[in-house]
């Protein structure tokens, strides 16, 4: 079942915009959450990310919250550590090192010991 008073309030901390269409934005979001996460929980708990997340981004639209659940569907979370750990791995793939290189990353084991410098 549909936390609706935590998500609402969710959406109104993210200054989103509410209209009469709203509510149906939300169901519909919520519906594909909630076929697709491994609970309701996990559902409220992935909603109310993807509403944090946009706010982050700046959005001020709904659409910005439908385009990040779809984003973790389709990635396979299911559950809220999931999206997690794909948010993380979003951000270690898109660090830039100096002058907008990638960052290289030397395994341990190739890295030279001060013995060989």
């Amino acid at each position: 079942m549909m936390n609706q008073k935590q998500i609402m309030i969710e959406w109104e901390k993210a200054e989103l915009p509410r209209n009469d269409k709203t509510y149906g934005d939300i169901s519909a979001i919520y519906s594909d959450l909630s076929s697709n996460a491994d609970n309701e929980l996990e559902a409220n708990k992935m909603f109310i990310l993807a509403i944090r997340k946009a706010a982050m981004n700046g959005a001020s639209t709904g659409l910005s919250v439908q385009n990040n659940v779809s984003r973790w569907l389709n990635a396979g979370a299911t559950n809220a550590e999931a999206v997690g750990k794909y948010e993380d791995d979003l951000q270690r793939r898109r660090q830039k090192g100096r002058f907008g290189q990638p960052i290289k990353q030397e395994s341990k084991v190739l890295a030279p010991t001060s013995d060989e410098i």
